[in-house]
């Protein structure tokens, strides 16, 4: 259209494709065998998000950009909240922001989602990318737990006039902090996938309907330039 910047120049369509599957679904899984660049692609999606995100209708484009690996070992309290030694304890805290009170030994910290949450409401102008690298290489469904509402595309937050409308959807309450949180739509999870480890789970279908699948294959023989 008139006015404005043309697009990068792609080699082919599988970016701009992965671009509009993120802005209808918000959620975005790469999927693949090791090494067919599946970080690679959000590194791309990253560097060209300012061109291609027209469409958002956001002011700034892209903000801040945050990544996280699962592995075995990644917990609930990893990415959403849980309890951990030192700080303060957290009562009866609204949404992102209430101040904690009172000293304690322990206190209810926020994971890494809900950190990004916390970005993305103060910066309702600009769009936010995250990324879950190895999505099933931990328990998802125990990981994830209460957020699996939320993140469904249909039922984030949207930023108009001046404010987020919140009375619009349903936030959920989270059990130990009793903080309510919702997921703003301007925040996008690229999550990427690996197909051929035998000892990960795959992904339950509740899960699996909240985001959009790109398979990415390997690079054929002919397109290898090998240096000997």
């Amino acid at each position: 259209p008139p006015g404005r910047d043309p697009p990068p120049p792609f080699e082919d369509n599988a970016l701009l494709a992965r671009f509009r599957a993120l802005t209808r679904y918000h959620n975005l899984v790469i999927e693949g065998v090791p090494g067919t660049g599946k970080t690679h692609a959000f590194v791309q999606l990253k560097k060209h998000w300012d061109a291609m995100a027209l469409a958002t209708g956001r002011t700034n484009q892209l903000g801040t950009s945050k990544a996280i690996t699962f592995h075995p070992a990644t917990s609930y309290e990893d990415f959403v909240e849980g309890l951990r030694l030192g700080g303060k304890r957290v009562d009866n805290e609204k949404w992102f922001f209430d101040d904690a009170s009172e000293d304690s030994e322990w206190a209810t910290t926020v994971g890494f989602f809900v950190a990004a949450c916390r970005r993305v409401y103060s910066q309702p102008t600009a769009d936010h990318l995250i990324l879950v690298d190895e999505l099933n290489r931990a328990n998802v469904p125990k990981v994830i737990g209460d957020l699996l509402t939320t993140l469904e595309s249909g039922r984030r937050a949207r930023y108009r006039g001046g404010a987020w409308q919140v009375d619009k959807v349903v936030p959920v309450t989270l059990p130990l902090s009793g903080r309510q949180l919702f997921v703003p739509d301007n925040l996008f999870v690229i999550a990427t996938l690996n197909t051929t480890d035998r000892s990960v789970a795959p992904l339950d279908a509740a899960l699996r309907r909240r985001f959009a699948f790109e398979r990415v294959w390997p690079m054929p023989v002919e397109r290898l330039q090998v240096k000997l």
